[in-house]
């Protein structure tokens, strides 16, 4: 049973680059008209606090050079007491139009603490839109991974992978009149050591378009990349263009003996619904949120077709409180 969770884990890295969408409507987003007459206003994010047993404690810090481009970029994460448990920290090094990396990750920190360090490259256009991101097997040597990015009206429309799998992968972005994504949808099967696997993921959003504003939007795009192969719908959530209201991914896996599915009895499905649900409060300083709480919903249910005393249906609830910073500068 520990075994087949493992994989299911492993597995959910992989399955995302495989997508596709019902609507073919490029975005048209509306703009967000300016805070003030004759003038523009450009707000970056700088840090975001979460709190843990009614103390506040440093969650994202991001750190922009004179052009607002981000420079550095730091998470760190906590245990339910709000005792650290991982760090991670990146900082970009900005040649003409590429950008290095070294992305240091420091976890568990107590007598077994562990670090690992990844390196990667961005590459942008001559609009500063990032185009292709590299990350290195070890120490700039050998690529491991390759990502492509194409882009529409200011939007990620099409990411292209390869390195990542035995085949060479991609996956469109579709969005409505108003620039939000729709719902995104990955189908895929494969071949385990063991037998044939099925997946089937959607990440369904639903945002509030009468508020043209989306604090996910502020969020540097090179920090959402990078962590992109551990949940893609932080892309999702970063393209928007309005208050994104919940984000909901349910996947599904039927696992095969056979090599194929077909003529095979299914041993095992699993199906996983994690639901992000956002409120926010504002002020009257600008149009972005000074709190922002998050509640994660999740349920897994598990089913043993061969043996139905390894049946689970596992469910939970998780609250963060998030107390974004903001630089507004006048152009």
């Amino acid at each position: 049973m520990k075994q087949l969770r493992n994989l299911f884990c492993l597995l959910f890295v992989a399955i995302f680059f495989a997508a596709c969408s019902d609507d073919d409507t490029q975005p048209k987003p509306d703009p967000e008209p300016d805070p003030k007459p004759g003038t523009t206003k450009n707000v970056l994010l700088t840090k975001i606090e979460t709190e843990i047993k009614n103390k506040k404690l440093p969650y994202l810090e991001f750190t922009y050079d004179e052009n607002d481009r981000l420079t550095k970029a730091v998470r760190q994460t906590y245990d339910d007491e709000g005792e650290l448990d991982s760090r991670v920290s990146f900082t970009l090094t900005r040649s003409g139009n590429t950008a290095v990396t070294e992305c240091i990750d420091i976890y568990d920190y107590d007598e077994d603490e562990e670090e690992r360090t990844y390196q990667f490259k961005f590459v942008y256009d001559d609009s500063g839109q990032v185009t292709e991101l590299i990350k290195y097997a070890s120490a700039g040597n050998g690529t491991n991974r390759t990502q492509s990015y194409e882009w529409a009206s200011g939007h990620i429309v099409k990411v292209s992978v390869q390195g990542e799998s035995a085949s060479d992968l991609s996956y469109d972005l579709k969005y409505d009149d108003k620039g939000n994504v729709q719902t995104f949808t990955i189908d895929q099967s494969m071949q385990i050591p063991d037998g044939y696997l099925e997946l089937y993921t959607v990440f369904t959003p639903v945002v509030n378009q009468s508020k043209i504003s989306n604090i996910y939007s502020l969020i540097p795009l090179e920090y959402s990349l990078l962590f992109l192969s551990f949940f893609p719908a932080d892309v999702m959530r970063h393209q928007m263009s309005t208050e994104i209201t919940s984000m909901e991914y349910r996947q599904v896996s039927k696992k095969y003996p056979g090599a194929t599915a077909d003529g095979s009895v299914q041993q095992w499905e699993n199906v996983n619904t994690n639901v992000f649900e956002y409120t926010y409060k504002y002020n009257d300083e600008n149009n972005f949120p000074v709190e922002v709480i998050e509640t994660f919903k999740s349920r897994s249910v598990f089913t043993d077709y061969s043996n139905s005393a390894n049946n689970t249906d596992d469910s939970g609830t998780k609250i963060k409180k998030m107390y974004p910073t903001y630089l507004v500068k006048e152009k």
